[in-house]
């Protein structure tokens, strides 16, 4: 179902006004609030960052309002201070919701299912937000990384995702469909590509100019926060342009040789990588294997994004055997080492980074400012201007040289400066796909084209199980029966997705547990009545006014 402007806000004024409309419940006659009452901290994306997740938050918290519960909702502008509040101490929200962007290097279950979910990745930085702790679970987290054979892991990912839906640390609430315009007139051979829309490396590099102009447009309503690819941070896209890596995943979703020429497996814990011929950074110098083992070494030791951790925590060591190979000897089998590991370990100029460590006033080479970034990439650097624009050029000599002469990467206020500038044509590509309230409008703009792409992004509601009351396994029982899944896909998302189901969507066909269309209908049916009962049952109670108490 696909939804006009009017529609839209009747759906959602009218969803909405039902759920009040419910009212909190009185508590049991003669009953009394047993402990203090029920409050809830809810940090989310605000309505200009992300309006979908904004009206799917508003949802939540009316459905968590009706049942007597104290919610309040705090809007973030951008994504850096919403991971900041969920990601460090003192931790202080009770739920919050948050998305894993769908990029290439996820659609291993390794990436979603492992580092997010792991005891490990409790702690300050880490990233295990919810505070999950599930010896059972780790155990299963554990073993699919170390089984060879791809039908016995899924049987172990399909136990996974089982043990999630039961344990409820997290809910996803939808997966979107994503609609992307872009400026059919000034290029074309566009690449859509799963998870990412359009704005993906492939894009970037095969989309022909289709006039004079030379320099590919984007636009955004998030900035990067700094040009170093070892940290963690909203960088990551941007410089993978400007920095090679052993593999890419293709637009079909496999991982590709790229800085690599190609890969043998010598035994399950061992691989050889040959490097490709002619490599060169943009500075001048080769790209040699000493380049290769460095990256990886340094990565290991100082990168600071959680992808890094997991990623090359089985990697035991990176050695040169001649000119042209290395080899990588691991701990243990590791499955998805060229979906992941191969995909995300930026090659650095050696020269350029080994003294970073010891410059005056670098505690970590993840925090270095890097300025003029030097990689091997199809784009060299040109300039960043913090809240204004990120320019690259084509660099000649790679042995995929971009199409286009240049990119550029212009900053807006929001998303709905970005869509206004599509339809001026100040940019060829947004970062990310429309509403659905704008695909009406993009139809009428004759130089719009629009895409249509599926998309594995997770967008979900996150519990801090380190307190009280989603530390409660009953009360996030209960808690599976408020989501309103018809009125966050049909209103928020104007039909544009799918119900939310676990870390591994619907259209990564291979790693999804069948069993959640079960799961929905039963554990996860919207209830609210079921919610209530649950909640008395576990000994919860309501005052007078109707407001939820803790037993």
């Amino acid at each position: 179902m696909r939804t006009t402007l009017s529609q839209h806000t009747r759906i959602l004024t009218a969803a909405l006004a039902a759920l009040l409309l419910i009212g909190p419940a009185a508590g049991p006659a003669g009953g009394a609030p047993g402990g203090e009452a029920v409050r809830i901290v809810m940090p989310t994306a605000s309505v200009t960052f992300d309006p979908r997740r904004w009206e799917a938050s508003l949802i939540v918290a009316n459905a968590w309002k009706s049942l007597g519960i104290d919610v309040e909702v705090v809007p973030f502008p951008d994504f850096p201070s919403l991971a900041a509040r969920t990601g460090r101490q003192p931790f202080n929200y009770d739920a919050f919701v948050s998305t894993f962007v769908g990029r290439p290097e996820r659609l291993d279950p390794d990436a979603l299912m492992h580092a997010p979910l792991h005891s490990a990745g409790i702690g300050d930085g880490g990233s295990n937000a919810f505070g999950y702790a599930s010896p059972a679970y780790d155990r299963l987290a554990d073993a699919q990384r170390r089984e060879l054979d791809a039908r016995k892991r899924r049987a172990i990912v399909f136990q996974m995702q089982e043990l999630l839906a039961k344990d409820a640390p997290f809910i996803t609430l939808y997966h979107n469909q994503n609609v992307v315009p872009y400026n059919k007139e000034r290029f074309t051979a566009m690449v859509p590509m799963i998870g990412r829309g359009l704005w993906n490396f492939w894009t970037l590099v095969r989309a022909r100019p289709a006039g004079r102009e030379r320099t590919f447009r984007l636009g955004w309503a998030d900035d990067i926060d700094t040009t170093n690819p070892l940290a963690n941070s909203t960088a990551v896209e941007s410089m993978r342009l400007v920095y090679d890596f052993l593999a890419r995943i293709d637009p079909d979703g496999q991982a590709v040789p790229w800085a690599a020429e190609s890969w043998k497996k010598v035994t399950s814990t061992s691989v050889d990588v040959t490097l490709r011929q002619g490599l060169t950074f943009h500075d001048g110098r080769p790209v040699t294997v000493d380049d290769v083992v460095f990256s990886f070494e340094f990565a290991k030791r100082f990168g600071t994004a959680p992808y890094y951790r997991s990623a090359l925590e089985p990697v035991k060591s990176v050695r040169r055997v001649n000119d042209r190979t290395v080899r990588i000897l691991l701990e243990r089998p590791f499955p998805p080492l060229f979906m992941i590991t191969f995909p995300q370990v930026p090659i650095l100029p050696r020269h350029i980074w080994e003294n970073v460590a010891q410059r005056e006033g670098v505690e970590s080479p993840a925090r270095w400012s890097n300025p003029a970034p030097v990689g091997s990439g199809p784009f060299r650097f040109v300039h960043w201007r913090r809240g204004e624009e990120l320019m690259l050029r084509r660099f000649e000599r790679h042995f995929n040289a971009p199409q286009a002469e240049s990119f550029l990467a212009i900053h807006y206020a929001n998303t709905e400066a970005v869509f206004q500038a599509l339809v001026k044509g100040d940019v060829d590509i947004p970062d990310e796909g429309i509403t659905p309230l704008q695909v009406g409008q993009a139809r009428r703009v004759p130089h719009l084209g629009l895409a249509t792409i599926d998309d594995f992004s997770v967008y979900y509601l996150g519990f801090n199980l380190r307190r009280p009351p989603f530390r409660d396994a009953a009360f996030r029982s209960a808690v599976k029966h408020t989501i309103d899944y018809k009125t966050i896909v049909e209103a928020a998302l104007g039909g544009l997705g799918v119900p939310g189901t676990g870390m591994m969507a619907p259209v990564n066909k291979f790693w999804h547990n069948p069993a959640w269309a079960q799961w929905l209908n039963t554990d996860y049916k919207f209830d609210l009545a079921e919610a209530r009962r649950m909640l008395q049952g576990a000994g919860y109670s309501w005052d007078a006014q109707g407001r939820l108490h803790y037993p």
